[in-house]
């Protein structure tokens, strides 16, 4: 830690490497799971609704007396509804091979074409209805009555694995405004357009380095300094979290070289069983914050400092 002055405004009673480390440890938020974390309704909407007609062209398979000679025919007549095959059963992969195996044959692969693009041959058309019967999306129809009720219980599913994305972006989302604000009121600094280190600063010879390609989450600057923020969340102890320490303090040992600050603000309940993980980060970074850090002001006395 090289300036405890940048922590007055968390009112400890002692300032002390320590100190701020124990007020770390304290103020870690135990989750990111806010309720807008588990399904993103806008997302699930805007992809049923887009799909509203082919939708109804494919219910019409269903009720048919054959559901497979009446998908061949929809094809034949229109590609709109050949993508929506894969997303029933939750696959939104439009091209790919697909494994056929025969008893007393060797395996085979089939190349599979539902992007719609382009209208089908009927060896392509036998495929697509092949698979549908195969794969059981053709029963599907025969059973559903509400194809674009079902389509959104299958969206919802496929929503949860962006979960990782939601947790990925949750510190940057909250963090940023706080940034955004200090260097709004702090005099004589502006935000840098986010792209690799090396087209921030192309005059200090940084092409070629560790971090020329590089591009922080955030990155500002005044005449006299300039900082570069890295924000991220652990929510469980694992390779990633130990592999990230080492990690920063390379960047900040090499960002150093080209006259910049590393302030790293992380959060989460990982932190809370490596402790001595992140004691280099507090001795050696220019800040180690967390959310609360942040809503407490430390950010302006970064910036305000000389």
């Amino acid at each position: 830690m090289v300036r405890l002055g940048w922590y007055k405004g968390l009112g400890l009673s002692v300032a002390s490497q320590d100190a701020v480390r124990h007020e770390f440890y304290r103020t870690l938020l135990r989750s990111n799971r806010s309720a807008d974390f588990f399904v993103n309704w806008k997302k699930v909407e805007r992809n049923v609704d887009a799909l509203s007609e082919p939708l109804r062209l494919l219910s019409s398979v269903g009720s048919s007396e054959d559901p497979k000679e009446a998908l061949s025919n929809l094809i034949r007549e229109t590609q709109a509804a050949v993508p929506i095959i894969p997303l029933l059963i939750a696959w939104r992969k439009h091209e790919w091979r697909m494994l056929v195996e025969s008893a007393g044959q060797e395996a085979n692969t089939l190349e599979l074409d539902f992007s719609g693009k382009a209208p089908l041959s009927e060896e392509e058309i036998n495929r697509v209805t092949n698979f549908a019967v195969d794969s059981g999306v053709v029963d599907l129809l025969r059973r559903t009555k509400d194809l674009e009720s079902y389509l959104r219980g299958v969206e919802v599913g496929m929503d949860t694995n962006a979960r990782k994305n939601r947790s990925g972006t949750f510190m940057e989302a909250r963090v940023t405004p706080f940034i955004r604000k200090a260097v709004a009121t702090a005099p004589g600094w502006t935000e840098v357009k986010k792209q690799p280190f090396a087209r921030v600063c192309p005059e200090s010879g940084a092409e070629g380095s560790d971090v020329a390609s590089r591009t922080f989450d955030f990155m500002a600057k005044s005449e006299k300094r300039r900082i570069a923020f890295e924000m991220n969340f652990y929510d469980q102890v694992g390779s990633k979290p130990l592999e990230i320490v080492s990690s920063y303090l390379h960047q900040a040992d090499e960002l150093k070289r080209y006259g910049w600050d590393f302030v790293w603000v992380t959060d989460g309940p990982a932190w809370e069983s490596e402790p001595t993980r992140l004691r280099d980060s507090f001795e050696k970074l220019d800040a180690v914050l967390n959310l609360s850090f942040c809503r407490r002001g430390v950010l302006d006395a970064i910036l305000s400092s000389e």
